[in-house]
């Protein structure tokens, strides 16, 4: 009986050490690390500018960062969350029936802490005329990103 507990404990201390040990890595999983503990918190808000849409679901957020494509969709509320590489991103908007657009949003959280950085981005239905946008004025003044502009479909 003690040689079957002699080796059921070997058999034990080998499933345990081999699942103890350490993993290969290459340079592509060390970059991949780095970024991913590079990420923070970014809120996007879509607003409708005529205020006639209550439902602004269905909205696609997505940038491109390293390589990788970074998407998400807005809630009924016009919410979308993603987690972006911290530094400047180039957010592109879509939904049929609005005009597309790319805001370049700023996020800089310092080393011992992830924020979340939110941003108000204006959205226009197809076949709007834009001129002279006040991002004052559409965003209450906060929350704005660095620079905005809309695609129009000719």
């Amino acid at each position: 009986m003690m040689h079957k507990k002699n080796n059921l404990f070997i058999f034990l201390l080998f499933v345990v050490a081999s699942s103890c040990a350490k993993e290969i890595y290459n340079n592509e999983d060390a970059t991949k690390a780095i970024r991913e503990s590079q990420k923070v918190g970014l809120t996007v808000i879509v607003r409708d500018i005529n205020g006639q849409q209550t439902d602004l679901s269905g909205f696609k957020i997505s940038t491109l960062q390293c390589g990788e494509i970074i998407e998400s969709m807005t809630s009924a509320n016009g919410v979308a969350d993603l987690m972006i590489v911290k530094g400047d991103a180039a957010l592109t908007v879509e939904k049929d029936g609005y005009l597309s657009a790319i805001a370049v949003v700023s996020t800089n959280a310092s080393e011992k802490e992830r924020n979340n950085t939110v941003v108000i981005i204006p959205v226009f239905p197809q076949g709007s005329v834009i001129d002279d946008i006040d991002m004052n004025e559409l965003t209450g003044g906060k929350y704005q990103p660095g620079a905005l502009t809309y695609l129009h479909d000719d």
